[in-house]
């Protein structure tokens, strides 16, 4: 007797992959070879399946159609954490699709924090889904702008000014008084001036005089003439100064 082999039709399930492809056709007893390799995102492929069994390269068909599907096993991917800050924050590993979870709220001298960011600058939360690659969060941060305010102690009014965390006060205005010689400005015992950088809080800032001499002259001959109950003769005084 001569005998023809049958053939059979194979197909392919890729369970969530990317490609399709055609149905072939192989004659009994062939072995399945040149199989395809699909792709799914997040995933690794693991091989193909006919029911529970893995199809290796000697794999023969047998006398029946067959649809092989595709099996994955889901990747992992790490979320890392740019602070910008003191504090250091470990990096976690989570499965691909997976929510990133509670994120943390951080703090930093000078500034306050707004929330975190991709490197596109896409602000993300507790929900946001991990991809198909390792991910970068960066905590986003405001400065802050403190007051600085004056204190004349008798001189002409200055306005307050605001300043940035870490800038420069810049040109600070200074006040007359009269018969004194302004010396600059204080923050308690420090003097400060156009460069004095800002710090994390309200400042004060008094000025600071010496009497003019002059004027020291002019208080001492009315006080001499107070005593002796005399009238101050100014047109002497402008005379004697």
């Amino acid at each position: 007797a001569k005998w023809d082999r049958n053939s059979y039709n194979l197909s392919f399930d890729t369970n969530g992959g990317i490609e399709s492809y055609d149905e072939r056709s192989y004659d009994y007893n062939s072995l399945l070879n040149d199989l395809p390799t699909p792709t799914k995102k997040g995933y690794t492929f693991l091989g193909w399946y006919n029911g529970e069994n893995k199809v290796e390269e000697d794999y023969r068909l047998g006398a029946k159609d067959i649809n092989l599907r595709a099996e994955w096993s889901i990747n992992s991917y790490r979320l890392n954490y740019e602070t910008d800050c003191d504090t250091t924050i470990e990096s976690k590993l989570l499965e691909f699709g997976s929510a990133i979870g509670e994120l943390p709220i951080l703090s930093k001298i000078g500034h306050t924090f707004i929330n975190w960011v991709t490197s596109e600058g896409t602000e993300v939360d507790k929900d946001t889904t991990i991809s198909d690659s390792d991910m970068t969060v960066f905590a986003e941060w405001l400065v802050n702008k403190y007051t600085v305010s004056f204190d004349s102690d008798g001189g002409t009014p200055i306005e307050s000014k605001e300043v940035n965390f870490g800038d420069k006060y810049g040109k600070l205005d200074k006040p007359t008084k009269h018969g004194y010689s302004f010396l600059g400005w204080y923050n308690g015992e420090d003097v400060v001036d156009e460069s004095t950088v800002m710090g994390d809080s309200n400042v004060n800032l008094t000025a600071k005089w010496s009497i003019a001499d002059w004027y020291k002259f002019q208080q001492d001959y009315e006080d001499v003439a107070n005593k002796e109950n005399k009238d101050v003769d100014y047109d002497k005084l402008k005379e004697m100064l």
